[in-house]
């Protein structure tokens, strides 16, 4: 089923613009990508039966995001995403990957102390800078220093 993969392309998209402070996209994108992931059908099949039609069918998927899944069962990538994704600073993408920094916190610790990978995090946990920052404390450091520690034994780096 193709559905655990359209529905991650649609969570890193929202993360990509909530990140770039859009608005109101990025919770489309998540409700989207929640309605894909408890579909009891393949949206693949969903598609090459019923097109574009079948997908608006679906809670939470307008024209847009609709055009967004055709383009990438048909091509297997979607290019305003490709795009999205060449926008955003190197590293962001692996940031995004520790379990706890979410786009907003990622946006403060880039802002504030220039953050923009995980080097730079880990760098900034040992010298405890982030609980100089608002919603950010020792314990904040803690768990951030877990999640990286959990995320270099799946990836090694």
């Amino acid at each position: 089923m193709k559905n655990r993969e359209i529905a991650e392309l649609l969570y890193e998209a929202a993360d990509i613009l909530e990140y770039q402070q859009v608005e109101w996209k990025p919770r489309a994108y998540r409700k989207a990508a929640q309605m894909i992931e408890n579909l009891g059908e393949d949206i693949k099949k969903i598609y090459e039966r019923s097109g574009k039609d079948g997908l608006t069918e679906i809670p939470g998927i307008g024209e847009s995001i609709a055009d967004h899944i055709a383009e990438y069962l048909e091509t297997g990538k979607v290019e305003k995403f490709e795009k999205l994704k060449g926008k955003a600073p190197s590293g962001t993408a692996e940031l995004m990957e520790i379990r706890g920094l979410g786009a907003k916190k990622m946006k403060k610790l880039a802002d504030a102390f220039g953050i923009m990978n995980i080097s730079d995090l880990k760098e900034a946990i040992n010298v405890h800078k982030l609980r100089k920052l608002e919603n950010f404390g020792e314990k904040s450091e803690e768990n951030l220093a877990r999640a990286i520690e959990q995320y270099e034994k799946v990836i090694p780096g």
